[in-house]
């Protein structure tokens, strides 16, 4: 079972209004946090393969960019 999280923000205090929210607002929150993470997902994915692409080319001045790389997003 998928969960959505909710969190308190300065412009909306969910804690606050949950029993007062349609169903089909929770639902839009969830497709917004689905496509959040599907795009974590891919922009992850082509980080490892830029990754991969650049120490293929095994030049040491890259050593630098690769491990900001790894630190950044994997």
């Amino acid at each position: 079972m998928q969960t959505v999280t909710l969190r308190d923000t300065p412009d909306r205090a969910w804690s606050k209004q949950m029993p007062k929210v349609e169903p089909r607002e929770v639902e839009a929150m969830a497709a917004k946090q689905a496509a959040a993470s599907r795009l974590a997902g891919r922009d992850r994915a082509q980080a490892e393969n830029i990754v991969r692409e650049l120490e293929k080319l095994d030049v040491p001045e890259l050593a630098d960019t690769i491990a900001g790389l790894r630190r950044d997003y994997l």
